[in-house]
């Protein structure tokens, strides 16, 4: 029997129990891995306050991963209705040449799981990566096509050209250090948003931007946010809901590597946990999470799947698996203060030997 992606969780959160991954969050995402297929790059969406143990599940999908996933989903249970149009939208992903799979390198499924539905497989949310005009695949209007076509066939319908001016409106006014980096379809939540993100920002920045669109609905929480941001981080990403206007629920993506100097994630949790925004025990299982893990030893179940992989490995490769921080990310919603989530990162490597010295590159 072939490995689902329960069978790389189950070795990824061995022996993890904290007050990130309860044994409730656990079991609920267990249960929804069951039901998808061992591609292994993860990201683990964690809340950091004491009484929010809601564990969310993203996984990254490349091109080349397009016909496994369409397979593994259209024996899940053709009574689903609602998946019909993210299985369409696959099975032309997958076709060679064609617009989407020039347009769109990679796809993320994000998963909001829910204890009461435990082992039903919900609709998720696709964050989609585009491919870059700079690559020479892609023009600029083909990207909006891809994009037009994709939200006409998971849900914007007639209303996909007000997502786009909407979308625009915002491109047009970034600053010159400031990109889109991804484009998600929020299909599990009602009425349908479009998730923008653009990479680069700063505080000023970004407070400059929001000025220049005239948005007038930034919650108070948000400049405490900025400023949060701005005292760790060189730039950071935001994040905004289209509906197709702009929601007034905005986020700030902080990512380890954009760190200013003498700064850490053992330095900014503590700051987290002296603001309220942490408890001390997720800031204990937060720092505890980094790490690898090789087979053998107390691994007494690899991954059937990444075990055939290495079948046509070099003699000198073997998998491991790499845990690590991604990022964190600070919500603002009117009238509540700052949400502060982690996302945990759980990733296939192949690590090659050369003498005494070993390296891991990413599959």
């Amino acid at each position: 029997m072939s490995s689902t992606l329960r069978d790389f969780h189950e070795v990824v959160t061995h022996s993890q129990g904290s007050a990130l991954l309860t044994a409730r969050a656990c079991e609920c995402l267990l249960a929804t891995t069951q039901r998808l297929p061992c591609v292994a790059r993860t990201l683990l969406e964690c809340r950091l306050i004491a009484s929010d143990d809601r564990v969310d599940l993203s996984q990254s999908f490349l091109r080349e991963d397009g016909d496994v996933l369409a397979s593994h989903l259209s024996r899940l249970g053709p009574g689903d209705s609602r998946w019909i149009p993210v299985l369409q939208f696959l099975k032309e992903w997958c076709v060679p040449g064609s617009l989407l799979q020039r347009a769109i390198l990679g796809v993320w499924f994000e998963f909001d799981l829910e204890p009461e539905r435990s082992g039903s497989l919900t609709l998720p949310g696709l964050f989609l990566h585009f491919a870059s005009v700079d690559s020479g695949e892609v023009t600029v209007a083909q990207l909006k096509d891809a994009l037009v076509y994709v939200m006409c066939m998971l849900g914007a319908g007639e209303s996909s050209a007000a997502f786009l001016r909407a979308l625009d409106n915002c491109i047009e006014n970034l600053p010159p250090t400031v990109a889109p980096s991804y484009a998600g379809l929020m299909l599990s939540r009602q009425p349908f948003a479009l998730r923008a993100q653009f990479s680069g920002f700063t505080r000023d920045s970004l407070r400059a931007f929001l000025d220049t669109l005239q948005f007038q609905s930034v919650p108070e929480s948000f400049s405490a946010a900025l400023d949060l941001s701005d005292r760790y981080f060189q730039s950071f990403v935001f994040c905004v809901d289209l509906t197709p206007e702009m929601s007034a629920r905005l986020g700030i993506e902080l990512f380890p590597r954009q760190y200013r100097e003498g700064m850490n994630d053992s330095v900014f949790l503590d700051d987290l946990v002296s603001k309220g925004l942490c408890s001390d025990a997720k800031r204990e299982g937060a720092l505890a999470w980094p790490g690898r893990i090789e087979p053998g030893g107390n691994v007494q179940n690899w991954p059937e799947q990444l075990l055939i992989e290495s079948l046509v490995k070099p003699s000198d490769e073997f998998g491991l698996i790499e845990r690590q921080i991604n990022h964190f990310k600070l919500v603002s919603t009117p009238g509540h203060s700052v949400e502060a989530k982690i996302y945990l990162a759980a990733n296939h490597l192949w690590a090659s030997f050369s003498g005494d010295n070993a390296s891991a590159r990413d599959e």
